[in-house]
């Protein structure tokens, strides 16, 4: 348990950063085109990933880029939940939560 006692910290620091760039001051050009990378280039790599998986034949053919969009919104939202108060086991509770996220985009029709 000690070692998940800087994951909450972690996560708060990182969103903290997150609040404090893109969120607390009015939207610049310049900070709206910033996020816009950072976010671009995580979907990229999700949409990578799925393609790669479904090169393998381990994901059926669909849209990769609703997929990844979907999993990104999963995975904003643990991030979120990392760094706030909870009762439960972070690491159960994300590994649920990942499995029933992995488990829609291989059993939907994306």
């Amino acid at each position: 348990m000690l070692a998940l006692a800087g994951v909450g910290a972690q996560a708060r620091a990182s969103w903290s950063e997150i609040f404090k760039s893109y969120i607390e001051p009015e939207p610049t050009d310049e900070s709206r085109a910033a996020y816009l990378a950072i976010e671009r280039e995580g979907q990229r790599r999700v949409e990578y990933w799925l393609t790669v998986l479904r090169d393998e034949g381990a994901l059926a053919d669909g849209d990769n880029g609703r997929r990844a969009r979907f999993l990104m919104t999963v995975l904003n939202g643990l991030s979120i939940a990392r760094a706030l108060p909870s009762d439960e086991s972070i690491l159960a509770t994300e590994t649920e939560t990942l499995h029933a996220a992995v488990d829609h985009v291989f059993n939907s029709r994306f």
